[in-house]
């Protein structure tokens, strides 16, 4: 019983099969030549000057703390960047001016507190983060009760 048409296929000796043999034979080896003329190794050395690290010299590191200065030149220089389309660069922007600037003249310490006793007092967390933020922006604290009173208000 046939099941299935199956067509007499042999063209091993016949001239279409030497044909198709020399243009598959022909086409693989073009490509085998282009893929070993693009993936070369490269002859030249990559590095021409044996003594490259010699000349290195690190760049002396800014200790100081930050100022308002600084803050203001990262901020303008990611406010650029998000302009030019940088996803990072969006990312830290939205974060960082949906709440006022972060002060520097307090401390990071007294924040922290004042938030956390915010929230004690019944402030949720991102509500207490922005009046103590506010209050930070707008005047140097050195008093805990102080920030507290003048930020709960």
């Amino acid at each position: 019983m046939l099941l299935a048409y199956q067509p007499d296929l042999d063209i091993v000796g016949s001239p279409v099969g030497i044909l198709w043999t020399t243009i598959w034979a022909g086409f693989i080896g073009y490509w085998m030549y282009r893929i070993a003329i693009e993936f070369k190794p490269p002859t030249e050395p990559l590095v021409e000057d044996e003594d490259w690290d010699e000349d290195w010299e690190d760049e002396p590191v800014d200790n100081r703390p930050m100022t308002q200065d600084d803050w203001n030149v990262i901020a303008r220089i990611a406010i650029e960047d998000a302009k030019r389309g940088n996803a990072n660069a969006r990312a830290w922007v939205s974060k960082h001016y949906t709440s006022p600037t972060p002060s520097v003249s307090t401390s990071a310490d007294l924040i922290k507190d004042a938030i956390a006793c915010l929230v004690n007092l019944g402030h949720k967390k991102k509500e207490a983060e922005v009046l103590v933020h506010k209050a930070v922006a707008a005047k140097h604290y050195n008093d805990l009760s102080e920030l507290i009173a003048d930020a709960s208000v």
